[in-house]
């Protein structure tokens, strides 16, 4: 099950939009972390261009994973995969579209904390990775796991247009969470900065992702075929 929807997503029609996203974001974190030819600062200020380095590029992550999420499992649902239903079983290949997508967003994810991390080494001398901005990434992965549970959820093969709305939803509250009611946060446990230091946080986004794939899964067992 893995294996084939590697061979469909991956080496299929996906892979150059895939590849040309992965090239974009490479060249993107390049320019950011290249330094300024008019501005010796940066070579001389070395604490200055990190802290602009940590506040930029988790904020391109927020930006942009979403719609990595989106373009990996907005076809989840393609006519190929029903007939799988009847052969492997419903709950089987729920769990394998979980299993699969989460792998491959776990590896773009730590593709892009390595660039983050290493990429400035090679550019600014005397920088020092910022190994403390580990558990934003990681949170950022969790959030892509959200957004990618309710595609999952939601979007079917008559409706692949939600994803790319539920993709700017997601984008458009993490960067208005802090104009918004706090009752939105039990809603949807997205990153906040203010509360991404706080231990409860963690628990809570995990509890709220175990119930959230428990409907998916619910939900893609009792799906007709």
């Amino acid at each position: 099950m893995i294996w084939f929807l590697y061979v469909h997503y991956i080496k299929g029609r996906s892979r150059p939009l895939f590849v040309w996203l992965v090239v974009a974001c490479l060249f993107a974190m390049v320019v950011l972390a290249w330094p300024d030819p008019s501005a010796l600062e940066t070579w001389l200020f070395v604490d200055a261009a990190t802290l602009r380095w940590r506040l930029l590029l988790p904020r391109l992550a927020s930006l942009v994973f979403p719609f990595v999420v989106v373009m990996l499992a907005f076809e989840h649902d393609m006519r190929f995969v029903k007939p799988l239903h009847a052969y492997l079983g419903r709950g089987r290949v729920i769990l394998g579209k979980i299993i699969f997508f989460t792998g491959m967003l776990t590896w773009t994810m730590v593709l892009f904390t390595l660039l983050y991390l290493y990429l400035p080494v090679l550019l600014w001398p005397g920088y020092v990775p910022p190994y403390a901005d580990i558990p934003q990434m990681a949170e950022h992965l969790l959030d892509g796991m959200i957004l990618l549970g309710f595609i999952l959820y939601v979007v079917r093969n008559k409706s692949r247009a939600l994803a790319l709305l539920l993709g700017l939803l997601q984008v458009v509250m993490i960067n208005l969470y802090d104009d918004l009611d706090p009752w939105w946060y039990v809603i949807l446990p997205l990153y906040h900065p203010e509360r991404h230091q706080m231990t409860h946080h963690w628990w809570i986004k995990m509890a709220y992702l175990a119930l959230l794939y428990l409907f998916v899964i619910k939900k893609g067992c009792q799906e007709p075929l």
